[in-house]
């Protein structure tokens, strides 16, 4: 059983009273799509390569969706294929409490995301599919029942998903599933899934079933990178502290969202993921891949083709490289211990170099093989260095002029990470 709680520095998570790194995999659409066979293989795997949460949409997404035969809807349909709000199919939460059992059991947390953007009212979500809104008289029967389904497996639960808190009425459904998850399960570990860009009002931040900050990076091929600085400083910034998590970076494979012919390759998703725990998103991280967050497969028609490319086959989806890369960064920030690691931005005198430190550990991301030019001389620190792309440990030549430490290329063309220590 993995208890998760929050460490009294408000920076970090733990898991059974110890440091907790999160790595989650993203699978919003498991419930509705995966059998329990394909699941349980779907687990194996990642608990292999060291993954111990994954992030799953309870209710279906509307939009961003394949369409597929075998597909389980959480409510009972009217004539018009509509949801009936106040009829549940058991079927689909059997099976769905079946698989965080499962989940459970091979020491995998579920990160269960219970309204998404379209359940609720006078949302960009609402907007693209108005069937799909809830209405507010059924809202606390539903959230009381997903809670009170899923709730002795000691899953993570965040309020919403892709929201952007427009209008009062968002906000006051999100403050009645807070009341609801504060009344049923006082000590969960909850946040909120936000859209690039959102920023929670001070009434949602202050609640106590709010437990960390989450934030979506985008998919854009022009801000994936920008918006990591910017959520981190908003949410550094605010009085109320609470460990930051980027659990929506870019996916590997999907196409940008500003250009969906072009996709997002292994190195761009390192390079968000790196940049994501150097600038402040230090308790955790989490990797999707283009086929796998929906889980597609072949011969589904995939709704959101025309803006995110074509998906891929699940099978297929679930084993591209970046699921390494991600599990290898894990395992870096727990051997060292990094957790809680703050920005150290102003160290670096060269561009796209993100810096971050922790006591007396800097550690230094470099996406490209550069001369870098520290502005601290660290002749006094031992140091560590690993070409990421390889996951290789090499030596690297330093020099120490001026008051500054520089790290000369290293032939690799391949980014790289370095960890200063003492």
């Amino acid at each position: 059983m993995a208890v998760i709680q929050v460490d009294q520095s408000k920076q970090i998570l733990l898991r059974n009273k110890k440091p907790y790194f999160y790595l989650a995999d993203t699978v919003w659409m498991a419930f509705q799509k995966l059998s329990v066979e394909e699941w349980k293989n779907y687990l194996r795997l990642r608990s292999r390569q060291g993954f111990n949460a994954v992030q799953v949409s309870v209710l279906p997404i509307a939009h961003d969706n394949s369409i597929g035969e075998n597909d389980l809807e959480p409510f009972v349909l009217d004539d018009d294929g509509n949801y009936q709000f106040g009829q549940i199919n058991e079927e689909y939460f059997d099976k769905a409490e079946e698989m965080v059992k499962m989940a459970e059991e091979m020491g995998i947390t579920s990160c269960l995301h219970l309204f998404w953007v379209n359940y609720i009212p006078q949302t960009w979500g609402a907007e693209k599919s108005p069937e799909r809104v809830i209405p507010y008289e059924r809202l606390k029967e539903i959230a009381a029942y997903m809670i009170k389904r899923f709730d002795s497996y000691h899953p993570i639960y965040s309020v919403s998903g892709d929201t952007k808190f427009e209008t009062p009425e968002v906000i006051k459904y999100y403050q009645t599933v807070f009341d609801v998850l504060e009344e049923l399960s006082p000590n969960a570990v909850s946040s909120m899934h936000l859209a690039p860009t959102a920023d929670p009002p001070q009434e949602l931040t202050n609640r106590s079933g709010y437990s960390f900050y989450s934030y979506q990076s985008s998919h854009s091929g022009t801000d994936f990178l920008k918006n990591i600085s910017a959520f981190s400083d908003q949410f550094l910034s605010k009085s109320c502290k609470k460990p930051i998590i980027n659990t929506e970076p870019c996916y590997e494979a999907i196409g940008y969202y500003d250009d969906p012919c072009q996709k997002f390759s292994a190195f761009e998703v390192r390079w968000a993921l790196w940049t994501s725990v150097l600038s402040g998103a230090s308790a955790g991280i989490t990797y999707g891949a283009h086929g796998a967050w929906g889980c597609h497969k072949k011969g589904m028609r995939f709704k959101a083709k025309n803006v995110w490319g074509e998906a891929y086959d699940f099978q297929d989806a679930i084993r591209l490289r970046g699921a390494e890369d991600a599990a290898f960064l894990k395992a870096f920030m727990e051997e060292h211990r990094l957790m809680g690691m703050l920005p150290a931005q102003q160290l670096s005198e060269t561009g796209h170099v993100q810096v971050g430190k922790k006591d007396n550990a800097i550690v230094v991301y470099a996406p490209f093989d550069c001369e870098i030019v520290l502005g601290q001389q660290l002749s006094e620190y031992e140091v560590k260095a690993v070409n990421v792309a390889r996951k290789m440990n090499f030596s690297p030549e330093i020099l120490f002029r001026n008051g500054k430490t520089i790290i000369a290329p290293n032939g690799s063309n391949e980014d790289a990470v370095y960890l200063f220590y003492q």
